[in-house]
């Protein structure tokens, strides 16, 4: 923070992602202990609010974590410098396929004209359905045959566990401004992982099948993160 080749502009930026223990210990060269619970700034009378139906005027994410028992996916949205996650889909000892197919028989009910950004966990590239291809291939092959425009947000490789679990701490409570998260208390396996889920050092635990919907959650956010920072430096440039 005190080095005078630091634009204060990525200082501020910073504030805006990160919590005060991973701000403290990333600009300001203090250690910080790192114990307990891995989402430590999940408030439950903070961030669980109805969020309603999304707005179609603004885009929708779909975002993935590829498990069986249970499946995983979030239907989350963002405006205003904030994410909102509306529903999630979780179903014991299921497939990717019914998970798509619940979340697309939703949404051809109240479908948006703009396209469904798809996000995740990237080893759905590699991993095999039932069907013998991949998650993703089902995924995209499903949406095009529903007829739902979408456009897929999916890394060649995974952000660090660190640092996504630091974003989603960052943006559930940042150093400055209103807290960045907003859950609908119907998605009760997201209000669990995040309410619950401990560390093993610096990393998650998965004791008790905990930590898939946050992991999906924290998927979305770093990619929305990414695309803040990408506008910003547009604007910069403009």
């Amino acid at each position: 923070m005190e080095n005078p080749w630091i634009d204060p502009a990525m200082i501020e930026e910073a504030m805006n992602d990160l919590d005060a223990k991973a701000f403290a210990q990333e600009y300001m060269a203090t250690w910080e202990t790192y114990e307990g619970l891995a989402y430590y700034n999940f408030d439950e009378s903070l961030h669980v609010k109805e969020c309603g139906n999304f707005d179609p005027s603004l885009p929708v994410s779909i975002a993935l974590d590829f498990n069986v028992n249970p499946t995983t996916l979030l239907v989350t949205s963002y405006r205003q410098g904030r994410k909102f996650i509306h529903r999630e889909y979780s179903f014991a000892d299921s497939s990717t396929e019914r998970t798509i197919k619940a979340f697309i028989d939703d949404f051809k009910v109240k479908p948006s004209h703009l396209p469904v950004q798809i996000r995740g966990d990237s080893a759905g590239n590699q991993r095999k359905s039932t069907t013998g291809k991949s998650d993703y291939a089902y995924i995209i092959e499903a949406m095009k045959n529903s007829g739902i425009p979408h456009i897929f947000q999916v890394p060649s490789v995974n952000p660090p566990i660190i640092d996504r679990v630091n974003i989603v701490n960052g943006w559930l409570r940042p150093l400055i401004g209103i807290p960045r998260i907003v859950i609908d208390p119907s998605c009760k396996h997201l209000i669990k992982d995040l309410a619950g889920q401990k560390l093993d050092g610096r990393i998650p635990s998965g004791n008790n099948n905990l930590g898939h919907k946050a992991d999906a959650l924290g998927y979305d956010i770093y990619w929305e993160s990414l695309a803040e920072k990408r506008i910003q430096s547009s604007c910069k440039r403009i």
